[in-house]
């Protein structure tokens, strides 16, 4: 299942929809406790990447996505470590600057980290998708 972000945070006529409504749209999505996880693991980042390399080998792993291709093998210990971390260390090194500016933007826009997307005026929005 898909789950277009668009088609969740705005409706067909590209109005922002309720809390409720996304929450409605994401609990129908099938990986709801992993990227619950993830939002929740991912409020604070840090320059060397520690918290992208555990959310993402979390989400590679629940989206099968480490079963072979570049990500393959790429999973989460027991004790929380991630195995073969440094494929994502070399991801962050690429995007870390521009997710950190991201998550900047975000937290300067005032809004809620949760709301921020949908309650942008529209210009603001495009930027900031663009750099995402």
């Amino acid at each position: 299942m898909s789950l277009d972000s668009n088609m969740v945070l705005f409706n067909e006529a590209g109005q922002a929809r309720a809390p409720d409504e996304i929450s409605t749209k994401i609990d129908a999505f099938g990986y709801k406790d992993a990227v619950h996880e993830i939002i929740c693991n991912s409020n604070e980042l840090d320059e060397g990447g520690e918290v992208f390399t555990k959310c993402t080998g979390r989400i590679l792993s629940n989206f099968k996505m480490t079963r072979g291709g570049p990500f393959k093998g790429v999973r989460l210990n027991e004790n929380g470590s991630v195995k073969r971390k440094e494929i994502l260390l070399a991801c962050w090194e690429r995007i870390g600057g521009g997710v950190i500016e991201v998550r900047n933007a975000i937290s300067r826009s005032g809004y809620s980290r949760e709301r921020c997307l949908a309650e942008l005026g529209e210009s603001e929005r495009a930027g900031l998708m663009t750099k995402i």
